[in-house]
């Protein structure tokens, strides 16, 4: 029965003044009756925090079992294991090519098919019995501490891989931990992958010499390899580097790239070039040249050329490069050194005058990336000699802003009829234009005044010109260092996307050259992504 309320005045419970006799009574009442109240209070709790014990106990072991059921009946639990070895497999396979930097760890039993296997002993016997899911190899073993267990683990990690890969084709990167010293362990692991050679199917492979070399006491009969990436370094100044016919014999090899974007020495190998359909090199005019001669198959080209300055260019025994697609360049000149009917893209460092000819041999050329021009005159020349090239992007100092847009402002619209076109007494430029990119930065890329800030009226007038052009531009992006979009062009850029165009305005140079120009064709050297460090 709970206890009657206190009939004491308040104002003797609230404060520290003294009771009346005549309270004395009904406050030793209360203290006692409360104190009787409370005690059977408190046992009425203590069973009924032994009764909710016992609830919770069942209710948890309940809940246990219930989701033991609920997983039985699972459609996970009955996927087949051909369907869950086909979702392990992406799971654990590279991520886009071999190159990729998110491929650059080392193999441990913490990554790869490891811990799939740890799951439970259903995933366990699928994994172990799924060769394709051990067949990737990343032993990159830059940037981690000698005695580290991932690194004295990595031996043993290797050699599961190979026993349990049986005969699939196995997909290398290989990285010792320092540019000029192999450890003993890294030797011993590259001697374990030498003795599965006829497996390799992609390789990347980074190191000095002496890896090449051990890799050459094994009898090298690279069967299966369709893929690979070779970077040879030392520190002893050598101008050309050697490793001879490791890479001989690969009668399938489709992809090469050597030394590439890396500033290292020339370097010589023997290749089957014969059916490469990719190849790219940072190396020497006279290396590629022996390559070009007689991959007569190439489908993608990358060229980054080594002292170009010590080559005597004659165009007399052009290459013949019949079924390239792609090609990227470093130096303008050598393009005259290359017959190529097909090309339908091309990523050229270089801007010069000597360009503009060489862009009127290539009729089917549909994309185009290059360097700044140097004059107005040169950027006139150049946007009429590429009439057939629908997506053209291009680096400009900002004081060509201005030619630029004017000349974008004078294509012709579509409500022009074809007579009037025809009556032109100029070609309009880049007639067939669907996207543009460009970057404006200072005159020089070490240069940090960038003089005369964009004209922003004139911006949105030649891209708006540009939308109503008889092909309609669906793609301008653009970078401009320090560049501040005015309240009218952001509304103007909104309403061209409202209309359907793709319009960025990029405030970081590398982001966009990133976004247009693909990994294996990124020649040119982004200059303004220093400078607008510098100048921030």
């Amino acid at each position: 029965m709970a206890v009657e309320l206190s009939k004491i005045p308040e104002d003797i419970l609230d404060t520290n003044n003294p009771p009346a006799d005549h309270n004395i009574p009904a406050l030793r009442e209360f203290v006692a009756k409360g104190n009787a109240r409370r005690a059977f209070l408190d046992s009425k709790i203590s069973l009924l925090k032994l009764e909710l014990d016992k609830l919770l106990e069942e209710r948890n072991a309940l809940d246990l079992e219930i989701r033991k059921h609920e997983g039985a009946i699972s459609p996970l639990r009955h996927l087949p294991p051909e369907i869950l070895s086909l979702i392990f497999t992406y799971a654990v396979q590279p991520c886009k090519t071999l190159k990729d930097r998110k491929n650059q760890y080392l193999l441990d039993s913490e990554s790869g098919p490891w811990p799939l296997g740890a799951v439970c002993a259903r995933w366990r016997r699928i994994v172990l019995f799924q060769p394709t899911l051990w067949a990737f190899l990343p032993l990159y073993y830059e940037n981690q501490v000698a005695d580290s267990p991932s690194v004295l683990a990595s031996v043993s990690v290797v050699k599961v891989h190979l026993a349990l890969s049986q005969n699939v084709p196995l997909k290398i990167v290989f990285c010792p931990s320092y540019d000029f010293f192999i450890s003993d362990i890294e030797y011993e692991v590259l001697d374990l992958l030498a003795q599965h050679v006829p497996r390799w199917e992609e390789a990347v492979l980074s190191g000095i010499p002496a890896l090449y070399e051990s890799l050459s006491r094994w009898s090298l009969e690279f069967t299966m390899l369709r893929s690979l990436t070779v970077s040879v370094y030392t520190d002893e100044g050598e101008p050309e580097l050697e490793i001879g016919n490791v890479f001989a014999s690969c009668p399938i090899l489709e992809e090469v790239f050597i030394n590439h974007g890396d500033d290292a020495q020339d370097l010589s190998l023997a290749l089957p070039a014969e059916g490469l359909r990719r190849y790219g090199a940072n190396n020497s005019w006279e290396h590629h040249a022996e390559v070009l001669g007689t991959a007569t198959n190439l489908v993608d080209c990358v060229l980054s050329i080594t002292e170009p300055e010590l080559v005597l260019v004659s165009a007399r025994d052009k290459i013949q490069l019949p079924s390239l697609r792609r090609l990227a360049v470093t130096e303008v000149q050598f393009l005259g050194l290359l017959e190529t009917p097909v090309l339908q893209e091309l990523y050229c460092s270089e801007h010069t005058p000597q360009l503009h000819r060489h862009l009127r041999r290539l009729p089917g050329l549909k994309k185009l990336f290059v360097g700044s021009p140097r004059t107005p005159v040169d950027l006139a020349s150049f946007m009429h000699s590429i009439p057939a090239v629908t997506s053209l992007c291009m680096y400009l100092p900002m004081n060509l802003a201005s030619t630029i847009f004017e000349i974008l402002e004078s294509a012709p619209s579509a409500s022009q009829g074809v007579n009037q076109l025809m009556s032109q007494a100029d070609t309009p430029p880049l007639p067939a234009l669907n996207a543009l990119t460009l970057w404006f930065g200072p005159k020089m890329q070490t240069d940090l005044e960038l003089g005369e800030p964009i004209d922003q009226e004139q911006l949105m007038r030649a891209v708006a010109a540009q939308w109503r052009a008889t092909v309609p531009l669906g793609s301008f992006q653009m970078y401009a260092m320090k560049f501040i979009p005015l309240v009218s062009t952001l509304a103007c850029m909104y309403t061209l996307r409202h209309q359907g165009m793709e319009f960025v305005l990029e405030t970081r140079s590398r982001r966009l050259y990133e976004r247009v120009v693909p990994e294996d064709f990124r020649v040119y050297r982004d200059g303004y992504s220093l400078t607008e460090i510098l100048i921030e």
